[in-house]
């Protein structure tokens, strides 16, 4: 057996252990050059660049509240500090570094607070562009981070044939999800080696992104117990023998919560060949065949010299909520090595934000 080929499933683990898990949808995130699209024209912020704080973006107040048409003002009690923003019987007052805010009166609680950074106050761009009556809507470019507030001419356009609907669905409602809990098994095949592996866990999407995944691997005679906890752009590792956990930074050529976002995108939906979609009384089973050229394309931008063959997932989504029940995701590829076949079943649980911390004493 060519090294390479048994390095495949290893270095496939990671990655792939991140996208089975479903951690992928609403996190666009983490890319450092935020554009922001009012009404299908950007917007330019002078003083001070949009910034995402936790899963959340942020935004030069006095120019996002004036461009939403809002007459502003700054009240600074020593103590507290307010941006305050009123148009048309509108009001909607931010207590900087508060948990909530006010509109019309009426506590708002914030996932991020508007604060001061660098000089400058920032706000939450989603709770009051969505609370001055603006549809909000997200989108990942390759040099980009895209926030569409009112008119998307970017909008999601699914190809013809097939029914694209409950898949669409499925995206829309998985981006106001802020954890869920997994468990499923992944096993992949190449000439001559088979790993298996048994996966559960907890993922939080909001207010900040973190996984605590618990896995159990064969691999010809190798047997491999592994705990991760992921936050943000950090993984801790747990030693499997010596209980000891280790922590280090998630290198930026690696699967992160930025590289996820491309995987449920509108960009993303080009490389779908077709959707069916069949109803079960409460449940929805859907079938999604990729065209792998189209796919490594996307995914891959052809810098890889493995190539997908074959890619399918098969959904059961929750008809009232959208939401998946389960998914089983196969994939055949090759490089110069040979072929590896992957399967990949997971079941999901969604519900309240779970606390995960980084273990006790670790840096």
């Amino acid at each position: 057996m060519k090294i390479s080929m048994f390095k495949k499933p290893l270095s496939l683990l990671f990655s792939l252990l991140l996208l089975f898990t479903f951690a992928v949808q609403t996190t666009f995130a983490a890319q450092t050059n935020v554009k922001v699209m009012l009404d299908g024209k950007q917007l330019q912020f002078e003083d001070a660049k949009p910034v995402i704080v936790d899963g959340s973006t942020l935004v030069p107040f006095r120019k996002l509240f004036e461009t939403l048409g809002f007459q502003v003002k700054w009240e600074d009690s020593g103590d507290v500090q307010h941006a305050i923003g009123t148009k048309d019987g509108l009001v909607i007052d931010l207590t900087i570094n508060g948990t909530s805010a006010t509109v019309n009166g009426s506590a708002v609680s914030l996932e991020v607070p508007a604060q001061i950074i660098d000089g400058s106050t920032m706000v939450p761009l989603r709770f009051v562009a969505e609370n001055s009556g603006k549809e909000v809507t997200f989108a990942s470019e390759s040099d980009a981070f895209v926030i569409y507030i009112g008119k998307n001419e970017a909008a999601c356009n699914p190809p013809s044939g097939g029914d694209f609907t409950a898949y669409m669905n499925m995206m829309k409602a998985f981006e106001e999800v802020k954890s869920y809990s997994f468990q499923g098994t992944m096993n992949m095949k190449t000439s001559d080696s088979d790993t298996a592996m048994k996966m559960e866990g907890d993922v939080n999407l909001q207010p900040e992104f973190a996984q605590h995944i618990k896995s159990s691997m064969q691999m010809a005679e190798m047997n491999l117990d592994q705990e991760i906890i992921m936050i943000k752009n950090k993984v801790y590792f747990k030693d499997a023998t010596t209980g000891a956990w280790t922590a280090m930074d998630i290198p930026s050529d690696t699967m992160s919560e930025e590289i996820l976002s491309q995987y449920f995108t509108c960009e993303m939906l080009a490389a779908i060949k077709d959707i069916k979609v069949d109803p079960k009384g409460n449940e929805l089973m859907v079938d999604v065949n990729f065209d792998p050229q189209k796919y490594d394309q996307i995914v891959l931008n052809n810098s890889s010299s493995s190539k997908t063959v074959a890619l399918k997932q098969q959904y059961v989504i929750d008809a009232k909520t959208n939401l998946p029940k389960s998914v089983v995701f196969t994939m055949d590829s090759e490089d110069e090595n040979g072929a590896l076949s992957m399967q990949a079943e997971y079941s999901y649980t969604f519900g309240p934000v779970k606390q995960i911390l980084p273990p006790a004493g670790v840096n």
